[in-house]
């Protein structure tokens, strides 16, 4: 009897917000923020937090530009502290798409064991969170009364789990990640986390300018297989440029800079080929606070 009425409930609010968003959430995980690929890889990787003693806040601001801007927004605040062999982190993320909105607090804890000496480590990281889907009734065009809305809102929270494994040395980078464990008791329409990803990096060093070509593959909720193709460019220490190609047919590209303490970036994804006429395209800002 409950798997019959969540089936109903999921059928309604799917007809009920069905065009806007099935475009969001294809752009929301399809297109995932540009710097979780580099600066802010913990996003995937709860093993990340911390490494090298990593010690910094982040707040990061996506929001579409096009037709759809302002139906959708996703923010993010973020601390970690490295200390010895160990890393631990803390964030709040928000997420509205239309009239549905999720909130998330999230804890992580990572161990990097040294493999020789301080050149290459092997990170381990797992990661808590709890979220809160609802929907907002004044943002709703129709009956507000309807009894699957008020269903979809008294079963609001949900809890999960993230796992991850990183190896780090001076010029290699891997990670293999599993979120979001227990997704298949959820109804994740907003979350943006890849169930598995991993990926692959390696630094090449040319004078004043380092390449780092990035190979990596995410298989997301909806058991849609996705691989990024990409690279970084830094000159000098100065700023980073950065371009992917994903193969759910869209595009990103990124701009870091750092100045003494603060890192900004800057990142703008294409739409995906399957909702081109819906204009889902995005625009990150992010800023790092580290010492």
């Amino acid at each position: 009897m409950m798997e019959t009425m969540k089936i109903v409930k999921y059928s309604c609010l799917l007809t009920l917000f069905g065009g806007l968003m099935l475009a969001n959430a294809a752009y929301a995980q399809q297109s995932p923020i540009v710097s979780s690929y580099f600066q802010n890889e913990y996003l995937f990787n709860a093993a990340q937090v911390g490494v090298n003693g990593m010690k910094a806040v982040d707040a990061i601001v996506r929001t579409p530009v096009g037709q759809y801007k302002g139906e959708m927004k996703e923010n993010y605040v973020h601390a970690m502290y490295g200390f010895g062999r160990q890393g631990i982190g803390a964030g709040f993320r928000s997420n509205a798409i239309g009239a549905f909105n999720l909130s998330e607090i999230n804890l992580s804890y990572a161990l990097h064991l040294p493999l020789d000496g301080e050149s290459r480590f092997l990170s381990m990281g797992t990661g808590v969170k709890f979220l809160r889907e609802q929907i907002n009734a004044d943002k709703i065009v129709g009956d507000v009364n309807d009894p699957m809305i008020a269903y979809y809102n008294n079963d609001p929270n949900r809890f999960d789990i993230n796992l991850g494994l990183a190896y780090t040395a001076t010029h290699l980078s891997l990670n293999l990640a599993v979120n979001n464990i227990l997704r298949d008791k959820h109804n994740f329409l907003l979350n943006p986390s890849p169930f598995i990803y991993s990926s692959i990096k390696y630094k090449f060093l040319l004078n004043d300018v380092s390449v780092q070509p990035v190979f990596a593959y995410r298989r997301l909720l909806n058991d849609r297989d996705v691989v990024d193709i990409g690279t970084s460019v830094g000159f000098d220490g100065l700023f980073d440029i950065y371009a992917f190609y994903h193969t759910s047919k869209n595009m990103s590209t990124g701009l870091s800079t750092q100045v003494k303490n603060l890192r900004l970036n800057l990142g703008y994804t294409t739409t995906t080929a399957s909702v081109q006429g819906l204009a889902v395209q995005g625009l990150d800002i992010g800023v790092r606070y580290q010492w």
